[in-house]
């Protein structure tokens, strides 16, 4: 019989959750207990992409080039998108070994590739609807339709829901996904299967505070992944990119940096609305965040989706101001103001953390917050601010009104979920070795199917398969 391998992700699963509430979970409880699950450090930060990239190429961001959702020395948010990737990722490895795979849901792919299989786009796909771009090939659509299948689902739809909808709209495509991922495994006669559950990580985002409905999903999710196992029969590993944690407070970082004397805000806020419709009708993607810094005048900004701080650097940046023989010295001076404030558990130059020809694209300073902390964008903390008035002008007055009011720290009224570095690891039919990293999974898959495993990858096999 030929090799057939499973690969499940969960987006967000927290081995501390999991490890607590194992009696509420049937299948992932039998793999603690077998020591067959395992915590897996995540990424430096534990954010979606650099994640997720690590693990289906097996080197760390240095090497693959992706820190965060967008390009981060750009004043603007320009998301970044899988298929430019200078490394293979593992679908393209074995692809290019004649083996069919078809891969499912996974973060930020868009377009999709071509691979020797089924390919379906993921999370922040810009148009939620099924054609040549999501859809490869085209000819399942019919199919995908009929399974009531979900490109993406808009977080901010599942916050205005009573918690009974956002179960049944969660349901939905769960059910969707797993039964999708079935009948296309099947039909082309798949050698590999990756699938990519993210709603869990929404769900944690919107509704920690609400323990018993985020464990629900767990429940449905540990349930789907034992009827893949029964369904196939076939080894299976199941990942997370990250785990989850409470948080109680919010750090304002870009008001946090005004504090410190590394960065100055506009005060000319009725010409920010036309500098936006200018920027966008030249096709940009300006953000109000960004538009109200002035540029001139800051050393350093702050890039949420990476969790980095960013110097505003001559020749890197359009408006940099900070010249390259100022560069480390302003570099270190920042890094201990920051340590300063006890705020932050790591906080640390990009050289530390990566190795690699794309280092350059990195933020210059990495932050890990003390774990009852969040770090916080203005338009996080204006959406905290005022609910419900977020848009167009109304959002600008809002962030305007944040930035006067300059309350570096935000008290939640009920507890935030946080990405955490503790993610999950784990394996039917193989045994996991100690201690497993990131980088360790694409090196796996590649074992399994005999494939020899590229020098330049950072990880090794860390799962023996049973014969």
């Amino acid at each position: 019989m030929a090799k057939k391998l499973i690969i499940i992700g969960i987006d967000g699963a927290s081995y501390s959750l999991i490890k607590e509430n194992a009696s509420r979970l049937r299948f992932l409880s039998k793999l603690l207990k077998n020591n067959d699950l395992k915590p897996l450090i995540s990424t430096i930060p534990p954010s979606t992409v650099p994640a997720w990239m690590s693990i289906f190429t097996g080197v760390n961001p240095g090497k693959h080039g992706y820190f965060g959702f967008t390009e981060q020395h750009s004043y603007e948010y320009k998301l970044v998108r899988f298929h430019e990737c200078p490394i293979p990722k593992i679908w393209n490895t074995l692809s290019n070994q004649n083996l069919k795979g078809v891969v499912i849901n996974v973060p930020t792919i868009y377009p999709v590739e071509k691979i020797h299989g089924a390919m379906i786009a993921g999370m922040f796909s810009p148009q939620n609807k099924m054609n040549e771009k999501t859809v490869f090939p085209s000819h399942i659509i019919p199919l995908l339709k009929k399974l009531n299948y979900i490109i993406d689902v808009n977080p901010s739809i599942l916050k205005n829901l009573s918690l009974k909808e956002v179960s049944d709209r969660v349901s939905t495509i769960i059910n969707a996904r797993t039964e999708t991922f079935k009948l296309l495994m099947e039909s082309f006669d798949a050698d590999f299967g990756v699938l990519v559950y993210t709603i869990l990580d929404r769900i944690q985002h919107l509704f920690w505070h609400k323990k018993d409905f985020v464990l629900s999903i767990y429940k449905l999710i540990d349930e789907k992944i034992n009827e893949l196992l029964n369904y196939f029969n076939s080894p299976i590993i199941i990942i997370s990119d990250h785990g989850f944690r409470g948080t109680r407070r919010g750090l304002v970082m870009c008001l946090m940096l005004r504090e410190l004397g590394y960065l100055k805000f506009r005060d000319d806020y009725s010409k920010l609305l036309l500098s936006i419709i200018k920027m966008k009708i030249s096709g940009g993607h300006p953000t109000i965040e960004y538009q109200s810094i002035d540029w001139r005048k800051t050393l350093a900004y702050f890039r949420r989706d990476s969790w980095g701080i960013i110097l505003n650097l001559l020749n890197r940046q359009t408006n940099g101001i900070i010249r390259e023989e100022e560069y480390e010295n302003t570099l270190c001076n920042l890094i201990a103001d920051l340590k300063s404030t006890g705020l932050f558990e790591y906080v640390c130059k990009k050289s530390i953390i990566y190795q690699g020809p794309y280092i350059n694209k990195a933020p210059d300073i990495l932050l890990i917050p003390r774990s009852d902390i969040k770090l916080l964008s203005l338009k996080e903390a204006a959406e905290m601010t005022n609910k419900g008035t977020n848009k167009g002008i109304k959002r600008i007055v809002t962030i305007k009104d944040v930035i006067r009011k300059g309350d570096t720290i935000v008290n939640f009224d009920k507890i935030q979920g946080e990405h955490d570095l503790v993610g999950i690891i784990g394996v039917y039919g193989g045994y996991l070795q100690d201690k497993p990293l990131i980088y360790d999974i694409s090196p796996s898959i590649l074992k399994f199917f005999d494939i020899k495993i590229p020098s330049n990858l950072d990880g090794k096999p860390l799962i023996e398969f049973e014969v």
